[in-house]
């Protein structure tokens, strides 16, 4: 299932976040892979705002075999085929959602996997022990 996320870029302290400008991040998967480490997710809840620094990609440049955009465009994975800068979420064995955003042009299917971040707000709801705002 695809879903839209916030990517905010961080800057020299923890109150000076700036959007990305999808026109600024690189035309290039193993270039976005990079770029986008030490940057900062945000996601603002009712319950409060996560966020965390990536430190660590993945990089599924076209031709990857792993890459889910590799047998084609489905309903599920069309959003690796938009211009990049795309979130795309997916349940993966149904346990855990994954993180990607798209790489390429439009019309070309590729994207970096966001793997690790260092958690920085939220953390109490990330472990679920914060009570959840209804």
């Amino acid at each position: 299932m695809a879903s839209a996320s916030k990517l905010s870029a961080r800057l020299d302290t923890n109150r000076d976040r700036r959007r990305l400008v999808r026109a600024e991040l690189p035309v290039d998967t193993v270039a976005l892979a990079r770029y986008l480490i030490g940057k900062v997710i945000v996601h603002d809840t009712a319950s409060g705002r996560l966020s965390g620094r990536i430190v660590e990609t993945e990089a599924y440049p076209v031709g990857d075999p792993a890459s889910h955009a590799f047998r084609g465009r489905t309903p599920r994975n069309s959003v690796l085929y938009l211009e990049r800068g795309h979130a795309y979420v997916y349940l993966a064995y149904g346990i855990s959602y994954l993180l990607n955003v798209s790489s390429e042009k439009a019309g070309i299917g590729a994207g970096v996997l966001l793997r690790s971040i260092e958690p920085l707000d939220g953390i109490e709801l990330m472990n679920g022990t914060h009570p959840r705002k209804q």
